[in-house]
Order: C-alpha cells, then structure tokens, then sequence
C-alpha cells in the first residue's frame, strides 16, 4: 500500500513509498511496545505495536482492510446491517448523531468488518496485539472470539455515531472449531485508537453460537477472555547458525489462543504471552507447516537466548553484497527488495555503510 500514513508513537510520521515500505533509523522506542497506525483512505485504520531491540532492528508488517461499503440505511429506520461472516449490527431509528454530538436525520452510509479468530493471517490484520486494561484498570492480555468494526458517515464522508443514552446490538459469529471453548459470558473490549489499548466495557451472551451484546457507541469491539501475561523474548536459528530473518511468528496456548509477532535480521523477537500457560511456537516455511516447537510455562518474563529451528526443508540462499548511489557513496538508508520471477521473497535493509547480508528461503 503506498503513500500510507505511518504514526510511530504519536511522535514521528513518514509515508510508506511505491512498495508499501517504509524505514525508521536512530529512533526511540517505548521498551514495553511502541504503537504504530498505518492511515490510507479507502481503508480502516492499520495497527500494531513494535517491540524494540536496544541498538537493534526491528520488522513487522500491516495488512490493511478495504474500508467497503456495507449498508446505505435512513437514520429514522429501525436497520440490521449484516457485515461479512454474517456478523450483524442492529442500530435503532433515530439513534444517530453527528461527530458533535447533535441529532443526525437523513442517509447513513456504513462501513463494517468481521475480524475471523481464526484466520491465519489475524496478527496482521487486528488492530494492536491483544494488549489490555480491564474495568480495574489492570493491564491484561486477551484471546480473542472475534471482532468487529463499525464506520458510520454522512454522504460527505463525516463521522457519525450513537447518541448519548441509547446502545446498538452487536452479533459476532463464533467459527465451530472454537466454540466448544467459548464461555457464556466473557466481557466486551473497545478499541482506544490512540493508546492501542482494548479497554473493557460491557459483556456479551453466547447465544445459538453467537456473541450478543450492546455497545454504547461505534469503534472496533471485540469478545475476549482476559488473562495475566509475561513478556517473552529470545533468538531463533537454524542449526548452522543463521537467524531466522524477518520471519513470522506465532506463539500459542491451548487455553488462551495466540500471539503473533516477527523476527529481525538477528532472529530477535518480543511479545506478550498468557502467564503460567504451556506454550508452544508454530512456524512454516514455504507454505508447509512444521511440527510446533515447546516452550513451557513462565510465570515472569523470560528470555531464551537459543530457539533453534530443526527438520525445515529448504533452500536458503545467503546473498551479500553493498548498495551504493550514482555518485558511489553508500546508500545508508535503504533496502533491497528481491524478486524472483515476479515472485517478492523480501525486503531486506542496508547496514549503516550500505552493506547487505541475508538468507532468504528459496520456494521455487
């Protein structure tokens, strides 16, 4: 997605260029997770937290969500709005108002999206990483049943809302290979676009394999088990040595369900997992699925300084080289995007002096 707005922290903006990258050097990061908002029109909102290295790079990846329209309704009608998945967003008549807060009449425009739990490319796709404040204003970590976000306007693009005092109904579909762990009763989460924080705010019902519950006002909801959480961290190799390089990650519970997060070039990786819960790490390569790798339990935060990466079949190719300007200096802010017959394996950034050094999995 090119020409993107990107806000590291509320702090530093730059634009995503014709490749969708975009590259930040000698910044500083919030050590606990820096929260990044991608903005491009015809989108909703992209977001994530970045956990930073000291002195190090750190990589992730967005993928936006086309902002389509799903229902032209009067605001004076009673509507039900089924976004995809078979979500639904009952709204009542002459409930809306503008972004001021005054009685909105005439034709709302809404754009809305079901969040899969189970979809595999979820991490990137959700807005933040599951990271929380309950009603007790104690910081959580969530396994998520679904989401769903709900973009009211007039027709000249404006904000609208629910007015103060009345509630809209809100029904997210629970796919069946996880509807067996889903309680009756689990709280309800909005999404606070400036903090990247789910706050909670009201629960929901489990009813013939659906989520109901009212919602005092429009942003992304979600229905999620909370949990206490620890940070885990480490390094990820394969036997020869070589870091696993700007490469996906998920981190898994039988009980509380995922976390995702990525690699750096030094295989470095950081992120928030369920406290004393077994965990497992899954990983693929070339679209096959590995046998998970164990981790155990934590009940603080831990560091394992050597996960190495067993059995993977493969063909990395290590490429090296430099990359320097018309005028021969080196290019000390840039990167290489390798393509392979039409097919983008990576991007790939230059050290301080315009060096290059990476593997990178060979699929054809």
């Amino acid at each position: 997605v090119a020409d993107a707005i990107v806000n590291v922290g509320g702090d530093v903006v730059i634009q995503t260029d014709v490749n969708g990258v975009f590259l930040l050097n000698d910044i500083s990061l919030n050590q606990y997770g820096t929260h990044i908002t991608i903005i491009k029109d015809g989108y909703f909102k992209g977001s994530n937290f970045i956990q930073p290295q000291e002195g190090g790079q750190s990589y992730t990846e967005f993928q936006l969500i086309e902002k389509e329209l799903t229902e032209t309704f009067n605001s004076s009608e009673r509507t039900v709005i089924v976004s995809n998945g078979e979500a639904t967003i009952t709204i009542e008549e002459n409930t809306i108002v503008t972004e001021a807060g005054e009685s909105y009449q005439g034709e709302v425009f809404a754009f809305t999206h079901w969040y899969d739990p189970t979809a595999e490319n979820l991490g990137i796709q959700m807005p933040g990483d599951l990271r929380a404040v309950n009603s007790n204003n104690v910081f959580q970590q969530l396994k998520t049943f679904g989401m769903i976000a709900v973009e009211l306007e007039d027709a000249n693009g404006n904000e609208l809302n629910i007015k103060n005092g009345s509630t809209a109904e809100l029904s997210f579909p629970i796919p069946n290979n996880i509807l067996s762990s889903a309680p009756v009763i689990i709280p309800l989460w909005h999404f606070d676009e400036l903090s990247g924080y789910w706050l909670e705010d009201g629960q929901a019902t489990l009813i013939d394999g659906r989520y109901i519950g009212k919602v005092k006002h429009f942003s992304r909801w979600n229905c999620d088990i909370p949990s206490d959480f620890v940070e885990l961290s480490g390094s990820v190799y394969f036997n020869n040595g070589e870091p696993l390089l700007n490469h996906a990650l998920k981190v898994t519970s039988a009980n509380l369900g995922f976390g995702s997060t990525f690699t750096n070039k030094e295989g470095f990786f950081s992120l928030k997992v369920p406290k004393s819960e077994v965990l497992k790490m899954e990983y693929k390569f070339c679209n096959q699925v590995y046998e998970p790798i164990d981790l155990g339990a934590f009940e603080e935060d831990g560091f394992l300084s050597e996960i190495n990466i067993e059995g993977v079949v493969s063909n990395f190719v290590k490429v090296t080289g430099s990359l320097n300007t018309c005028t021969e200096g080196p290019v000390t802010n840039g990167y290489v995007k390798l393509i392979i017959d039409n097919q983008t394996f990576g991007y790939y950034s230059v050290s301080d002096n315009g060096q290059i050094e990476f593997n990178f999995e060979n699929c054809l």
